[in-house]
């Protein structure tokens, strides 16, 4: 392992090329063929897939712009795209405002002041969008009228946060499937499901549980109800004892009990779920934190859950929630997103509002639509992806940007105003951290 010490003026340089190399990508407007009769147009896919011919382009300069593309895009449907535009578009003009000598204190100054500029254009300009809006960004956006149905009946049929997923089949039709309930990807313990591919029941007593069950004696109640009345149970907690764990799955084989343990952990991925779970089931969070005891919550009529239906990997509920709770808790998590820096973090919110999204809406894109337009996949993915950004933070014409230069960046007619927001505002932070470095060691 060695390393090299690459100066100043050599990054600045090989920032230039890639300016002009992602601009070369960028003005390319041919199809890219990424599977069997699958093509895509797509700028971000178009520079993820392209490899640059520079050592420090590739080491240093494209994963810096990358993390940033992608964190914008989590941020906002659409503002990947806008990241990148904008970044190919202005950074080679500070690289050489940096090389004629042009104080880094300077350009911070006017990269704020252009930001400044776009908000205000964004607050002055953003519209909420009502139905005739989207029918009219529907319509600019699909040329045909399968594509237009499809995406119309979807937006009738599910839930604005409802997990859009899309996939290419061999059958000539195109087909919708809508799931009903709250999916949680946690993986149990399959011993639970005692030889079977699902435990499926209606009418669950349901118990969520922030904590460790540590002896029979804790539950000893629960255990006792649930052989007496024979009536479902899932139990949700971070873990149990072997003992408890023993205990429950004998019971289970032997038929004396139908109560399914269900065991988070205690990791990134889990670390909010359990509160997640508790709204969805509409349930008390058992919490020592509150001074709650598992033994004393054993003791108390416990929540009955229209149904939940457990796989190996995943759990879905299905239940009549307090609306207010779940609205409550999706602002929240979206707020939070909206201010989190970190691409990881933000991809952990994400999937915490697709699991407390009531539907699932999956496509299976059929030989009909696909002879219709090749690029039908990654448009739909496309604007699945903004629609809730549409929705949520309203849209922008580009027309209405005051900025000349930016104004060429944006190429469509219509953009959600946080793509636009988070686009510029990662776009110039990542320009910034690059003109800022003065030399970089890469390492072999």
């Amino acid at each position: 392992m060695f390393s090299t010490v690459i100066e100043k003026d050599k990054f600045l340089n090989t920032a230039i090329s890639s300016t002009r190399h992602i601009q070369e990508i960028l003005s390319d407007n041919s199809y890219l063929l990424v599977g069997k009769d699958i093509f895509l147009k797509d700028k971000v896919q178009k520079y993820i897939l392209n490899a640059p011919t520079d050592n420090l382009d590739s080491a240093v300069i494209k994963p810096l712009i990358l993390e940033s593309v992608i964190r914008a895009e989590n941020l906002a449907g659409g503002a990947g795209n806008i990241c990148l535009d904008i970044i190919a578009n202005f950074l080679g003009e500070y690289v050489k405002k940096i090389k004629s000598g042009i104080s880094l204190k300077e350009i911070e100054k006017d990269l704020n002041n252009k930001l400044d500029n776009i908000k205000d254009d964004i607050s002055k300009n953003s519209k909420k969008l009502k139905k005739s809006d989207f029918h009219m960004i529907l319509n600019h956006q699909f040329s045909t009228k399968m594509q237009r149905s499809l995406i119309e009946t979807i937006s009738e049929k599910s839930d604005v946060f409802s997990p859009v997923s899309i996939e290419k089949t061999n059958r000539n039709n195109t087909r919708i499937h809508f799931s009903n309930g709250f999916k949680f990807n946690i993986k149990i313990d399959r011993q639970f499901l005692v030889h079977k591919r699902a435990w499926s029941r209606k009418n669950v007593k349901c118990m969520v549980i922030d904590g460790f069950i540590e002896s029979i004696g804790e539950i000893h109640h629960l255990l006792e109800k649930a052989s007496s009345t024979n009536k479902p149970h899932v139990v949700f907690v971070r873990h149990m004892s072997d003992e408890v764990r023993s205990t429950i799955l004998l019971n289970l084989k032997r038929g004396t009990l139908d109560i399914f343990p269900i065991e988070v952990g205690f990791d990134e991925n889990t670390l909010n779920i359990l509160n997640d779970i508790s709204i969805c089931c509409d349930s008390d969070l058992i919490s020592s934190h509150k001074g709650d005891t598992i033994s004393a919550a054993c003791r108390k009529d416990l929540t009955i859950v229209d149904k939940i239906v457990i796989t190996e990997s995943e759990i879905r509920i299905i239940n009549r929630c307090d609306e207010k709770a779940l609205s409550a808790q999706l602002n929240y998590i979206l707020e939070k997103m909206k201010k989190e820096k970190s691409p990881e973090v933000v991809d952990l919110l994400k999937k915490r509002v697709d699991s407390l999204s009531a539907e699932e809406v999956k496509i299976f894109i059929g030989n009909d639509i696909l002879i219709e337009d090749r690029r039908v996949i990654e448009k739909l993915d496309k604007f699945f992806r903004t629609i809730k950004s549409f929705i949520n933070y309203g849209y922008v014409k580009s027309r209405d940007i005051r900025s000349e230069e930016f104004r060429k960046t944006l190429c469509e007619i219509y953009y959600p105003s946080s793509a636009i927001f988070f686009g510029t505002r990662n776009a110039f932070s990542t320009i910034r951290s690059i003109v800022s470095i003065e030399k970089a060691i890469i390492i072999k």
